[in-house]
């Protein structure tokens, strides 16, 4: 039976967050690195560039700004595009590329089935992004390369409704999955994942840099330095052998350093689905427990997310019940649209 946490300070007031509370206790869990603020990219700001792309004559910029956004908050294995603006005689701007399994499955906040899938994109700045997102599709989907999904980005606003109707009917009219991210995705992309360099250097917006410049402190030094060593030897196919277990063991080590790093919430959460994907044996049940109560531990003590607390006790709760054979617990609602 589910047991739901709820958050106190919404019942008691005067009581600290769970993330204040445990800072006070052990500080030394924490990054003790300095930030400095610099010239900030506003919403406001990335806002009007977004939606002034065509007075500047920034379409091919806007697909390059995608394609590289793309990349780091759905799938990093895209294609540059290399024939004609628009798509060409390929009609996707950008698709996914063929990686092994050994590759896909150490991605950090990105869907592996990228590696063995062929997914199709499609960036327009085009204002009547409706009629646009229908045209491509279908172009797409004409060239019975075998995709599995689409993804459409626009910089414009595009409602829900709106969206999630283009979506359902293009999907069922292909077959084809199609999921259209607009100006709000990105803005929140680039703003809370720390993606703004990204932006500025794509879109050429001058006069700015990142939103803040960090000097680690001596524990960060020395904790930037272990994840350092760790990511090379994760990276190395040829490093555990068939010490699967030593692999997932830093894989988790990988995701309690960025959290005491303080790295963006995308970036740790990431980093515990890889260490979970990586102990997916279903007999690990000790190994995965750990993953998950590690976990649960930054949920509430690092993001003060309760919602996802309640997930992931249920998901203790069973492992340490002993049901041995638990399957995957259902992370998907964390990646990337």
């Amino acid at each position: 039976m589910s047991k739901e946490r709820k958050n106190p300070n919404a019942e008691r007031s005067g009581q600290p967050d769970p993330v204040t509370y445990m800072r006070s206790r052990h500080p030394d869990l924490y990054s003790d690195s300095t930030l400095t603020t610099s010239a900030e990219l506003t919403q406001d700001l990335l806002e009007y560039r977004l939606e002034t792309l065509t007075n500047r004559n920034q379409e091919v910029e806007f697909a390059y700004f995608a394609r590289r956004l793309a990349e780091k908050e759905i799938c990093p294995n895209l294609r540059p595009q290399t024939g004609p603006t628009g798509g060409g005689d390929s009609k996707a701007d950008s698709e996914t590329v063929p990686v092994s399994s050994e590759i896909s499955e150490l991605w950090i906040g990105s869907d592996p089935k990228a590696g063995n899938e062929r997914w199709a994109f499609a960036f327009s700045a085009k204002k009547d992004w409706k009629t646009k997102v229908a045209s491509d599709v279908r172009n797409i989907a004409t060239t019975d390369r075998g995709y599995t999904r689409i993804y459409f980005i626009t910089n414009q606003f595009a409602p829900d409704k709106s969206r999630a109707d283009s979506e359902d009917s293009l999907t069922r009219e292909t077959g084809i999955r199609v999921t259209i991210l607009d100006r709000s995705w990105i803005t929140k992309a680039v703003l809370e994942n720390g993606r703004a360099e990204i932006a500025i250097e794509a879109l050429g917006i001058e006069g700015l840099r990142s939103v803040v410049e960090k000097t680690l402190g001596p524990a960060d030094v020395e904790r930037q330095q272990e994840l350092d060593e760790l990511e090379r030897g994760i990276a190395d196919p040829g490093k555990y052998g068939n010490a699967r277990y030593q692999l997932v063991e830093d894989a988790l080590r990988a995701a309690i350093l960025a959290r005491a790093l303080g790295r963006p919430r995308s970036e740790i959460d990431g980093l515990f689905l890889r260490a979970d994907r990586l102990a997916s044996d279903p007999e690990n049940v000790r190994q995965r427990l750990r993953i998950a109560y590690n976990y649960a531990w930054t949920a509430i003590f690092w993001f003060d997310d309760y919602r996802l607390l309640n997930t992931l006790y249920n998901i203790v709760e069973r492992y340490a019940a002993g049901f041995p054979r638990l399957d995957p617990p259902d992370f998907r609602a964390l990646f990337p649209r």
